[in-house]
Order: structure tokens, then C-alpha cells, then sequence
């Protein structure tokens, strides 16, 4: 019998296997999202487990370390993508410079700033959602959910 998890846990045989980070070039697509997340990360443990907890609350993930890649990325993708989750410090263009720039291509795009400095809370634009790092599932879940303006439900991990 398998011991049930709990729910802040960050199993890592789901998508991704152990002692191996996201790589930029991961994608987790779910046929049946709730959405797709372009998760714009530097730090590739961040990235991993991110992207993970993305995968539980039923959203597809595409993953990018840095703004070139995710620019890229964005203008490569055949599908929608519904929210930019992205980090404020990065090397090379921030967070915040990448939002402006990818809302400019899809007015509709969602945006959520993320960071683990203080002070880097995105303040100069208040209309964007802040994740504080490090942040529980259930922060996260809080933060899709008033991008979305869905209701966002865990799903069973395998």
C-alpha cells in the first residue's frame, strides 16, 4: 500500500525523474489543462519543482531559463498560452521588461512575477500578481486561480 502524500510535497517521478532538473527545453503538456503556463525561471531546482506543482494543479507547463528562450518559446508555440509565471531577476532581460514584451505580442496574456528578493515585488505595477519565493502549493494554486478566474483543483499524482 502506498503511503498517501501530503499535499506541499514535491514528489519528483512525475513527469520528470529523480536527480534530474528541468531542463529549459522541458514541456509538461496535459491534453486536459486548465491551461498552459510559460514558466520563466533562471534557477533550475526552482524551475523543477515549479513546474511540478504546475503539473498537480492540472496546468500544462512549458519551461524557460532565461527571457530569449522564452520569447522564443512563446512565438514558436502552436497552442494558446494562458499565463506568463516568471521570475523578476534574471541575467539579461527581467522579468518584468519580459512580461511588457510578450503582452505586447497577446494583450490577453495573464502575468504572475515571482522573486525571492526582497524589494523585487514587481511594486511599479500592481495589476500583476506577486509570488513571494518560496511559496507553498496552495500560494501558487491562489495565484493561478485570480489570473485564471477559475477555480484550480489538485489532481491525483500517479
Amino acid at each position: 500500500m502506498r503511503e498517501r502524500q501530503s499535499e506541499n510535497s514535491y514528489p519528483l517521478n512525475t513527469a520528470l525523474r529523480t536527480g534530474r532538473e528541468a531542463p529549459a527545453e522541458a514541456a509538461i503538456i496535459m491534453p486536459s489543462s486548465l491551461g498552459t503556463v510559460l514558466l520563466v525561471e533562471d534557477e533550475e531546482g526552482i524551475r523543477e519543482v515549479t513546474s511540478i506543482l504546475l503539473s498537480h494543479l492540472n496546468y500544462s507547463v512549458i519551461c524557460a531559463a532565461c527571457a530569449a528562450d522564452a520569447i522564443e518559446k512563446f512565438r514558436q508555440y502552436q497552442g494558446s498560452i494562458d499565463v506568463l509565471l516568471t521570475d523578476v531577476v534574471m541575467p539579461g532581460m527581467n522579468g518584468l521588461k519580459l512580461a511588457e514584451t510578450l503582452v505586447s505580442l497577446d494583450p490577453d496574456l495573464r502575468v504572475i512575477v515571482m522573486s525571492g528578493y526582497p524589494g523585487e515585488d514587481g511594486s511599479e505595477d500592481p495589476a500583476k500578481p506577486f509570488l513571494q519565493k518560496p511559496f507553498t502549493t496552495d500560494k501558487l494554486a491562489k495565484a493561478m486561480r485570480e489570473v485564471m478566474g477559475t477555480k484550480v483543483r489538485a489532481c491525483p499524482l500517479h
